[in-house]
């Protein structure tokens, strides 16, 4: 095992790491057995795990299908004091910020899954002694179950606050390669400015040009290599699609949202409901307190009041997300006082006589509105289908219907100075092209585009997309497209065309509050 090496304690009332820390596994399918599932592991198994990675669980969704593939893959949406965490039958998404030690949480992970998935039990962890009980050896055994294991951060903006294996890139390499055979670390963008770093590993191990990227390119070069000989997908035969948008340097107008005085009216709708169209998040032990439900009801307050709790529903009406399914569109948001926002929803597929067509999924949001340290993030993995009507202009006009009209619906919202946009989908028709285009204020020209075949795959049609999004009063500052074994990346960054101008407003505020 790899010695982390762990600095002073970071000062908690210095600036707050905003960028999360996102683990991603995917486990090989088991005996189809409610006891073989990660989601049999009760919550305080899972508070006990996420001890070791310092945050805690506020309260939980839970998705469950009446039929087997009616409405997606069941699913536990955790809303945690740092972040986020799904749980599903055979994956898990661990999601953390701030100086959280979310790697040194893996090994209990793999021990866990082990014992859940291999043998159907779920072991007692009581504590550090249990925790210290457990076998290296299951969670080795654990590893073994990994199909794939994704990894990924953005570039901290506070470095020198991280704790244990965070403080360093290749320490969290280091201590990944420990568990997975032939895992590639790679580091996406300029290294100079905002980059994204990403760890994955499988049955069929890392890309076949994992130099590519760590090269530097011109405006318009264009980097080629051979595409394996056979690529993999995900074991449910679905497309695998996630779209993250890390956004920072937000502008005051946007983050006033996300400050609470403590006398803040909670307002006639003062439950955890939304407008009507979400579903109710079970609260922990240590949630069930007047500071809770305050948290919860402000949550949800402003979730409606900025849009996020409409975002998948094609009317403004009260019952538009309820499906002929029964099914509805759940929301767990929790308003942290005296500023931050963290909220988890779970999506229903859209209905036959929705103008907008789109799968089951979650989508998840952090906010830090502090001007120093000001950061939000949105990640999704539902996907829009075709057939999205345009006959309901005043519906669509609200409501994101395509994966360019939510970018900038999220935008819209938190109005970002800067901004990396993630597209990571599964490769149906995997073109043997890598391509690294630099700053651009115009959409990337057909001839750039066309020196790959093109997929006329859904997912192929989101990122061409992504490839040629425009924002207004954004310019593009970087764009790389990737080809992984079994997985595309899009990687595109913006920057505010008044950033400068933001700056100097900022720092002239900061000077007259000083």
């Amino acid at each position: 095992m790899v010695s982390p090496v762990n600095g002073p304690p970071a000062d908690p009332s210095g600036p707050f790491e905003g960028p999360e820390k996102l683990l991603e596994l995917w486990f090989r399918p088991s005996q189809p057995s409610p006891s073989h599932s990660l989601r049999s592991v009760d919550r305080s198994t899972w508070q006990t795990i996420l001890d070791t990675v310092s945050c805690t669980i506020l309260s939980a969704l839970t998705h469950a299908p009446q039929q087997q593939g009616e409405g997606g893959p069941p699913c536990d949406a955790y809303l945690l004091s740092e972040s986020s965490m799904f749980v599903f039958d055979h994956k898990l998404i661990l999601k953390t910020c701030g100086t959280t030690t979310l790697l040194l949480g893996l090994e209990h992970i793999l021990h866990l899954a082990h014992h859940v998935l291999a043998l159907g039990v779920v072991p007692a962890l009581n504590g550090e002694l249990g925790l210290q009980a457990g076998s290296s050896t299951d969670a080795r055994q654990g590893a073994q179950l990994v199909e794939r294991v994704f990894y990924s951060r953005k570039s901290f903006m506070f470095p020198d606050r991280q704790k244990g294996p965070h403080k360093d890139w290749m320490l969290e390499v280091a201590l990944l390669d420990d568990f997975f055979d032939d895992g590639a670390a790679y580091t996406v963008g300029k290294m100079n400015g905002d980059h994204w770093l990403l760890y994955m590993a499988g049955q069929d191990g890392g890309s076949s040009c994992a130099h590519a990227l760590t090269t530097p390119a011109p405006l318009a070069a264009i980097q080629t290599c051979s595409a394996s000989s056979s690529s993999s997908t995900p074991h449910n035969d679905t497309e695998d699609q996630t779209l993250e948008i890390l956004m920072t340097h937000l502008d005051s107008s946007a983050t006033q949202a996300f400050y609470f005085p403590p006398q803040q009216d909670l307002g006639p709708a003062s439950g955890k409901q939304a407008n009507g169209s979400v579903g109710h998040a079970s609260e922990g032990s240590s949630g069930d307190n007047d500071d809770s439900d305050r948290g919860h009801a402000l949550g949800a307050q402003t979730s409606a009041s900025i849009g996020l709790a409409s975002l998948f529903s094609s009317s403004s009406s009260a019952s538009s997300s309820s499906h002929s399914s029964g099914q509805q569109h759940q929301l767990d948001a929790f308003a942290f006082e005296p500023c931050g926002y963290s909220a988890n929803a779970l999506i229903a597929p859209s209905a036959a006589g929705d103008a907008v067509k789109h799968t089951a999924g979650y989508w998840t949001v952090h906010v830090t509105p502090e001007p120093e340290c000001s950061y939000a993030s949105f990640e999704t993995n539902v996907r829009f289908l075709a057939g999205s009507s345009a006959d309901e202009k005043k519906q669509l006009e609200q409501t994101p219907h395509n994966l360019t009209s939510l970018i900038r619906r999220v935008v819209e919202i938190f109005q970002p100075g800067k901004m990396s946009i993630t597209l990571f989908l599964s490769a149906s028709d995997p073109s043997p092209a890598i391509e690294h285009t630099g700053s651009s204020p115009s959409p990337p020209s057909s001839s750039s585009s066309s020196s790959s075949p093109q997929s006329t795959s859904e997912a192929g049609t989101n990122a061409m997309a992504l490839d040629a999004l425009v924002l207004n009063s954004y310019r593009r500052t970087d764009r790389i497209l990737y080809e992984f074994e079994g997985y595309d990346l899009t990687f595109v960054t913006f920057e505010h065309v008044g950033l400068g101008a933001r700056k100097v407003h900022k720092q002239a505020g900061l000077a007259v509050a000083a």
